[in-house]
């Protein structure tokens, strides 16, 4: 098995949704998500 360290999701700040508002979207499902695992 694995051992999660960490996780951590993007969100796009204020300013990008005010530049970019598409990326609302984001807030409900991260564009990525980045994990450290350990065997």
């Amino acid at each position: 098995g694995f051992s999660i360290g960490h996780v951590e999701e993007f969100r796009p700040t204020d300013e990008q949704i005010a530049a970019r508002p598409e990326l609302v979207e984001e807030l409900e499902r991260p564009m990525f998500l980045l994990v450290q695992a350990r065997r």
